[in-house]
């Protein structure tokens, strides 16, 4: 089965609580970029991982194909909405 090449918008909270260690956990899902701020966290938490230092880097990158998105909720539809335009999964 091949896995599902997922970018991570947001590593606050949720991102690093609840999302990234699913898509970690689960066989399906290789996550293989997160954008955050910290990249000395996302490292720390989840390995030799790519740190995007913007949006664009994820929903351009033709490897992503899932976009997950865990940045506070007001922010949601406009990256949702470029992602889609990206024809990315959200």
């Amino acid at each position: 089965m091949e896995k599902i090449k997922t970018g991570l918008i947001g590593y606050g909270f949720s991102g690093a609580t609840f999302h990234a260690p699913f898509l970690k956990a689960l066989d399906e899902f290789d996550l293989i970029k997160v954008l955050s701020s910290n990249q000395e966290k996302v490292q720390n938490d989840l390995g030799n991982i790519t740190v995007a230092e913007k949006m664009d880097d994820i929903i351009n990158d033709p490897e992503i194909e899932l976009v997950v998105i865990t940045t506070p909720n007001t922010l949601h539809y406009e990256m949702a909405k470029q992602s889609l335009i990206a024809k990315k999964h959200v």
